[in-house]
């Protein structure tokens, strides 16, 4: 067999651009910072949203800082004179990395990191480039354990808790539905017929819901664009991301408290080097890996979680 000159070609991580997105909390764009500083990257990209406000001296510190830990490292800091909001804000800062680089990792300054995640979202690209395909690799799952090896698994609506994608499944991405024909385009997706009829009548009411309001949200937009154009994601069994903005004042949709399933204490850090044969959670966690969690102990935990998932309709 003739080797491919597209899928044999492994991405590397000069091939990536590293986007974190800050907004008006200078003590989480330290944490990323600081965590990313210890990684291998070799792009990265920073950029502020918050206006005015958020032109301070902590927020200076926080760039100077990056400057001082990625000095080796081509550094890219964007900071808003005026304030964009959360849809222009991050849907502007990842096609501008896209126009620079074939492929982006985002993450929003209130995502904490596993230790392994720059690698294993490299890991996943190569995975979906070697089959092929085009969609999100997200490092986010309801599922959060250190305890067992991860594995990748096919997810038709992926987390934005830190994620990644190739400039060609970003290419036709649009924040304003105003003017689409949503149910034509889900109705003729082959990915959108995967759903159950429940999961359906969520996804196509969030869809109406920023059809009417397109500066609600930027994540209902990537989730219908993916439905669009057939693709699939890859996620991982056990989160390889948590999330510390919940009760912040500041935030936008991470206001309210914590949901008692995630544990930011417990992200999934072991390199990730094989795919489920069961891309539903439960199923995996059941069957799969049924031995390990009998001996753990955790048999009880996973249970009671499966019936979580179930109910949340979590796939």
């Amino acid at each position: 067999m003739k080797p491919n000159p597209i899928t044999d070609t492994k991405v590397k991580v000069s091939d990536i651009g590293v986007l974190i997105l800050g907004f008006n909390r200078p003590e989480l764009l330290k944490k990323r910072i600081t965590q990313l500083s210890s990684t291998t990257i070799e792009h990265l990209y920073i950029s502020i949203d918050g206006g005015p406000d958020s032109h301070t001296t902590d927020m200076e510190k926080v760039k100077q800082l990056a400057r001082l830990k990625f000095n080796k490292q081509a550094l890219h800091i964007f900071h808003n004179e005026k304030k964009m909001g959360l849809v222009l804000h991050i849907t502007s800062a990842i096609s501008k990395v896209l126009k620079r680089h074939n492929y982006v990792i985002v993450i929003e300054d209130d995502v904490i990191l596993a230790d392994n995640f720059i690698e294993n979202m490299t890991s996943g690209l190569n995975f979906q480039k070697k089959c092929g395909q085009l969609g999100i690799v997200s490092g986010g799952s309801p599922i959060y354990s250190n305890k067992f090896n991860n594995k990748w698994r096919t997810i038709y609506t992926p987390s934005a808790w830190g994620w990644a994608c190739s400039a060609k499944t970003w290419s036709g991405y649009k924040y304003d539905l105003g003017d689409t024909e949503i149910n034509k385009h889900i109705t003729e997706s082959e990915t959108w017929r995967n759903l159950n009829k429940t999961e359906k009548i969520f996804w196509l009411g969030k869809f109406n819901k920023i059809k009417k309001n397109p500066l609600y949200t930027w994540e209902y937009q990537l989730i219908f664009h993916l439905f669009k154009n057939n693709y699939a994601s890859l996620a991982p069994i056990f989160s390889l991301t948590g999330n510390e903005g919940f009760g912040d004042t500041r935030a936008v949709h991470t206001q309210g408290n914590k949901p008692k399933h995630i544990a930011n204490h417990r992200l999934n850090n072991r390199l990730i080097t094989k795919t489920s044969k069961n891309p539903q959670i439960y199923k995996y966690l059941n069957k799969e890996n049924w031995k390990n969690l009998i001996k753990s102990n955790f048999t009880k935990t996973i249970n009671h979680t499966s019936k979580y998932l179930l109910k949340k309709n979590f796939r």
